[in-house]
């Protein structure tokens, strides 16, 4: 028979409001079900990136949106996580600089998985 859909537990995310990164003060929020954990980052030429956090519906993650804050024009791209208290400062380093280091272990790890589900 069919199995039941695991219900997916809300789940706690870190908030900050539009400000540059230096002034992102993470507060724990509660997230609606269905909702990940996003990291928002804007960037405009010649201005510090101005970051954001909080809940959001996964089917948004990932796209790209021009937003204005204070009078400047700014590129706004979110990145989502769907673990407990992820959007934490430490995924933007691995997102927006990522080093050689952490993009051969993305990549070996990808190449392992393709792998195996080619020989399953």
């Amino acid at each position: 028979g069919a199995l039941p859909s695991p219900t997916i537990p809300a789940r706690r995310c870190y908030y900050c409001d539009m400000t540059e990164i230096t002034e992102c003060r993470e507060i724990p929020m509660h997230c609606e079900k269905g909702e990940d954990c996003f990291i928002g980052l804007a960037v405009a030429t010649g201005f510090p990136h101005i970051i954001s956090k909080g809940c959001m519906e996964a089917m948004f993650c990932g796209h790209e949106q021009i937003i204005v804050y204070m009078g400047i024009t700014y590129n706004l791209t979110t990145y989502c996580c769907w673990w407990e208290l992820c959007n934490t400062g430490q995924l933007e380093q691995l997102l927006f600089e990522p080093n050689v280091s952490t993009m051969t272990a993305v990549l070996i790890g990808l190449l392992v998985f393709l792998i195996l589900c080619w020989l399953v």
